[in-house]
C-alpha cells in the first residue's frame, strides 16, 4: 500500500467517524448533559374547582446546598433566566406567572452583588378555569428552565419537567395553604417577572480610552491561546507567500483578513441582538453551553488538525482564488476566509 492509499484511507476512515458522531446529536447530548442541581414539584391550591374559578399552581422548587440559578431577571443580560412555564390544555387563557424576590450575594468571580435564588423557593402560576371546562381529570404539565452555578462553575442550562393532575368539579377544598403563604411572603412582580433589577448590579461606566485599551490587551492574550494560535500559522504562511507580490498584496491580505474577523462579529452580535429582541435567553458566547455546537466544533478542530498535517487539502475555486488580483495566489477571498475561521476557533 502506498503513502497516498494509507493516507486516503485514513481520512476515509476518520471522516466516516466524525459524520457517524456529527449524525447522533442526541446521544452526545445526553452524554454531555449537565447534571440537575434543582428539582420542583407542582402543588394545586385547591382539591378542585368549579368552571370559571380562579385557580393558582405553585412549584416549589428545592436547590442542591452549595449551588444557586439565576432569578428570573437577572443582574445582567448575557446571564440565562430561570423560567417557569405551565402547559395549560387548549383554549385556557394564558397563564401568569409570579416569581420570588431575589437574594442579592456576591461571589469571588464576580464584584458586582448577582440576584439568585438558593434553597427552596416557590413560584406561582395563576391562570381562570373556563366557565365551559367539562367536569373531569386535566394532566398539567410544568417546565423549569434554569442554570446552576456555584462559587467555581457554572452548568449548561437544563429544563426539568413536572406534571400535576388538575380536577374540574365541584366540592373542592383549600390544600397546601402554607405553601402559598410561603410564596406571598416571598414577593416577587406580577406576569413579566420578579424584582426589578438593582442598580447596584450594573457594572460601573468607564472611560472610552481604558475600555479601548482592555480590548487591545484582551485581543493581544487571545492571539497566544490554543484556540487561536494554530490559526495564525496560516496567516504568516500566506503573508509569506503574498511577499513576493509586493505591499500592495501583503496590506491587501491583511485587510481581507480583517474584514472576515469584522464580519463574522457583526454576524454574531445581529443573531445575538435578533434572538434577544424574539424573548430567547442569549448571550455573549452562549452557543458554547450546547453540546451539538461543541461537538460540531470538535468535528471541525479534528479536520483542521488533519488539513496541518497534509492529509488532505480544500482548495478554493480558481475565480475565487484569483479574487482581487492576477494569477494563482490566495487571493482576497482566501484571505477573508481566514478571518471567518479564525473567528469560529476563538
Amino acid at each position: 500500500m502506498t503513502r497516498g492509499q494509507s493516507r486516503t484511507r485514513f481520512l476515509f476512515t476518520s471522516t466516516l467517524l466524525l459524520l457517524a458522531l456529527a449524525g447522533r446529536p442526541g446521544r452526545i447530548e445526553a452524554q454531555l448533559q449537565a447534571p440537575k442541581k434543582a428539582t420542583f414539584v407542582l402543588n394545586a391550591d385547591r382539591t378542585a374547582y368549579d368552571p370559571g374559578a380562579p385557580a393558582r399552581v405553585a412549584a416549589l422548587v428545592s436547590i442542591e446546598h452549595g449551588w444557586h440559578i439565576n432569578s428570573h431577571e437577572p443582574s445582567f443580560e448575557y446571564l440565562i433566566p430561570t423560567v417557569f412555564d405551565l402547559d395549560l390544555p387548549a383554549g385556557w387563557p394564558q397563564e401568569t406567572v409570579r416569581y420570588p424576590a431575589a437574594e442579592m450575594k456576591i461571589f469571588s468571580f464576580d464584584p458586582h452583588p448577582l440576584a439568585i435564588y438558593e434553597g427552596d423557593v416557590v413560584e406561582v402560576a395563576s391562570f381562570q378555569v373556563p366557565k365551559a371546562a367539562k367536569p373531569g381529570i386535566y394532566p398539567l404539565q410544568g417546565s423549569l428552565t434554569y442554570q446552576a452555578c456555584n462559587d467555581k462553575e457554572c452548568l449548561p442550562p437544563v429544563t426539568a419537567q413536572a406534571r400535576i393532575e388538575l380536577r374540574i368539579g365541584s366540592g373542592g377544598q383549600p390544600q397546601q395553604g402554607d405553601l402559598f403563604v410561603l410564596a406571598a411572603k416571598g414577593g416577587g412582580s406580577g406576569a413579566e417577572g420578579a424584582a426589578s433589577r438593582p442598580a447596584s448590579a450594573r457594572p460601573p461606566a468607564g472611560s472610552l480610552a481604558v475600555t479601548l485599551l482592555l480590548a487591545l490587551l484582551g485581543g493581544l492574550i487571545l492571539n497566544a491561546m490554543p484556540c487561536v494560535l494554530p490559526v495564525l500559522s496560516l496567516k504568516i504562511f500566506g503573508l509569506v507567500r503574498s511577499a513576493g507580490h509586493g505591499r500592495a498584496e501583503v496590506v491587501r491580505g491583511t485587510l481581507a483578513t480583517s474584514a472576515g474577523i469584522l464580519a463574522s462579529f457583526w454576524a454574531l452580535a445581529l443573531a445575538a441582538i435578533a434572538a434577544h429582541a424574539a424573548g430567547a435567553a442569549v448571550g455573549w458566547g452562549v452557543q458554547f453551553q450546547h453540546p451539538c455546537f461543541v461537538a460540531f466544533l470538535a468535528v471541525v478542530v479534528v479536520l483542521f488538525s488533519l488539513n496541518l498535517w497534509g492529509m488532505f487539502e480544500v482548495p478554493l475555486p480558481r475565480a475565487l482564488a484569483e479574487l482581487g488580483g492576477s494569477g494563482p495566489r490566495e487571493g482576497v477571498a482566501g484571505h477573508f476566509a481566514s478571518g471567518l475561521f479564525a473567528t469560529l476557533m476563538a
